[in-house]
C-alpha cells in the first residue's frame, strides 16, 4: 500500500490499531482459548456459496467459529441461510458489554 499524505498515513495507522484492539478484545472474551491467528484463519474460511436464488451455503465451520459465535451471539453453525437471514444477523451489533478486568477472588 502506498501512502503519500499525512492524512492517509494516519488513517491507515488508525485502521490497523482498531483491528488490533478488536482482535485483542476477541481474544480476551474467548479467554485466550484460541490465538488471534487461528481466529482470523477460521473467519477467513467462513465463506458462503449461492446455491439457489435466495439460499446460501456456508462452507466451513469449526470449534473456533463455535467459540467466537458463542461470545458474539452470531450463529456460524447454520449451514444454509436466506439472504434475509444473513442481513438480519449483521444488522444490529451482537456484542454484549465486555468487562476487561479479570474476576478477582478476595
Amino acid at each position: 500500500m502506498y501512502l503519500s499524505t499525512e492524512g492517509q498515513i494516519k488513517a491507515h495507522f488508525l485502521t490497523c490499531f482498531i483491528a488490533l484492539v478488536l482482535a485483542r478484545i476477541l481474544e480476551h472474551i474467548t479467554e485466550g482459548k484460541h490465538s488471534i491467528t487461528k481466529m482470523i484463519e477460521s473467519l477467513k474460511k467462513c465463506t458462503c456459496t449461492n446455491v439457489d436464488q435466495n439460499y446460501y451455503l456456508y462452507d466451513y465451520y469449526d470449534e473456533v467459529l463455535k467459540d467466537v459465535g458463542d461470545v458474539t451471539n452470531v450463529d456460524f453453525s447454520t449451514k444454509i441461510r436466506t439472504l434475509q437471514q444473513i442481513k438480519k444477523t449483521f444488522q444490529k451489533p451482537k456484542f454484549r458489554p465486555v468487562t476487561l478486568q479479570k474476576n478477582v477472588k478476595n
